[in-house]
């Protein structure tokens, strides 16, 4: 059996970030079918990742929200149900172990340990997200060294970006950014 999980955070650092999102799949390999699924917004004050992740502030202070304290049993009671220990399956396992340490002995990275096939042509990621620069006339220099160009007749410092990419990218800028649009 594969558990196939995706969690979504307000950053990177476990130690001062929150998990928001979790998600999960119990996939029976012989049969080739998923048994069971479960996800659940975890509850947060704020989400200073929603440019990334996508999911508003105002989403995680529900009363369907689960709390942070009630995500690894989650987890573990989901595995509890392949009659014998799953292997745990990421895009990005090594982001994801970090936020549930001693859950799961076996790990497949879908991002490291996968070659996915691609079109001709094709680099990176399939969807490509259009990022807006935040940026006031006097730091126009700021965005054009980031790469940003001069989009005249919208009046907006542009560029398109593999939306894998949009956290690493704007980690590091000095100005904020606006998700605009999105192309496949």
């Amino acid at each position: 059996m594969l558990l196939i999980i995706d969690l979504e955070t307000t950053g990177t650092d476990p130690a001062v970030d929150h998990v928001v999102e979790v998600g999960a799949v119990l996939f029976d390999v012989d049969l080739a079918v998923p048994v069971a699924c479960k996800s659940a917004l975890v509850r947060a004050e704020s989400n200073p990742a929603e440019l990334v992740n996508g999911i508003p502030a105002a989403a995680l202070t529900g009363s369907w929200c689960i709390t942070p304290e009630q995500v690894r049993p989650m987890l573990a009671g989901f595995a509890k149900l392949s009659p014998e220990p799953p292997i745990w399956v990421a895009h990005n396992a090594a982001f994801d172990r970090q936020w549930l340490p001693g859950l799961g002995d076996r790990w497949l990275c879908t991002y490291e340990d996968a070659t996915w096939p691609r079109m001709p042509g094709e680099t990176g990621s399939l969807v490509k997200v259009e990022l807006i620069a935040q940026v006031s006339y006097d730091d126009r220099e700021l965005a054009k060294r980031a790469g940003f160009r001069w989009d005249g007749e919208r009046k907006v410092w542009a560029k398109w970006i593999g939306e894998s990419r949009i956290y690493d990218f704007t980690k590091g800028l000095p100005f904020a950014v606006d998700r605009a649009r999105e192309a496949a």
